[in-house]
């Protein structure tokens, strides 16, 4: 579902099969991110490769098409004033970054909020019940060391989300926390300055509302992104308010 909602923003796609055929192309590239990159035919690298190849061509065919005047819809291609290759490559980039960041970041906070759901329960009733049917939800309701020149540096967001020092009882389940004013660069999950995620809104809007119901909670093996195998199911319940 949010691969098909995104692939529609970006580039008002709604056919089914090309949905499937890219998701497809998608995925070989993910599991090849972490692979040995040997190009033999049957590999992880090899098939993601391949993959990249073919959704490039892809973005190809609908870029073109587009160009054409055949459609024109007012997506993402509507509104980018770039070359080809760099259409592409913006394309490629926000869709193999939000296929998977944006499930996995859903899925591990409802594993979180599972056992806090009382209170997210109740948080969440008080928000519907101050709104009207139809009203959208917003954002509102929800030491020193010497860097020498040629060192690359690596910013490990969990560990300063973690950190004591910045928070106070960080493993604690405390989402206010966050409705206090942070500290430069204290809460980054989407990285700052210049190099922000794209996709950053997009990513809160569809993390704002989700119920869990995961009985296998054990983790998948050879993911570059940390995921429950069981990719945690969730049960959409309506609420009579």
């Amino acid at each position: 579902m949010l691969f098909d909602e995104m692939c529609y923003m970006l580039m008002s796609i709604t056919d089914v099969p090309m949905l499937r055929e890219m998701e497809k192309y998608c995925y070989d590239i993910e599991n090849a991110i972490l692979s040995i990159p040997v190009m033999i035919p049957g590999t992880r690298y090899y098939k993601g490769i391949k993959a990249h190849k073919r959704l490039i061509q892809l973005f190809g065919k609908i870029i073109e098409k587009r160009w054409s005047g055949k459609e024109c819809p007012k997506d993402f291609l509507y509104k980018e004033k770039l070359r080809d290759k760099e259409l592409k490559d913006n394309l490629l980039t926000m869709i193999i970054a939000g296929k998977s960041t944006r499930p996995i970041a859903i899925m591990w906070s409802l594993k979180v909020r599972a056992f806090n759901h009382l209170e997210i329960f109740k948080e969440q009733l008080s928000i519907v019940r101050n709104k009207t049917v139809g009203d959208p939800l917003t954002f509102e309701d929800l030491s020193s060391y010497e860097i020498k020149k040629g060192w690359h540096v690596n910013i490990d967001a969990a560990f300063i989300h973690t950190d004591p020092s910045i928070y106070k009882d960080p493993m604690h389940f405390n989402p206010s926390r966050l409705d206090e004013v942070q500290n430069p660069y204290s809460f980054i999950p989407f990285g700052a300055g210049p190099r922000t995620c794209l996709g950053s809104n997009m990513a809160k809007v569809t993390m704002l509302v989700w119920t869990v119901d995961d009985p296998h909670p054990s983790i998948e093996k050879k993911a570059h992104i940390p995921r429950l195998r069981s990719g945690l199911p969730i049960t959409l319940t309506a609420l009579d308010t």
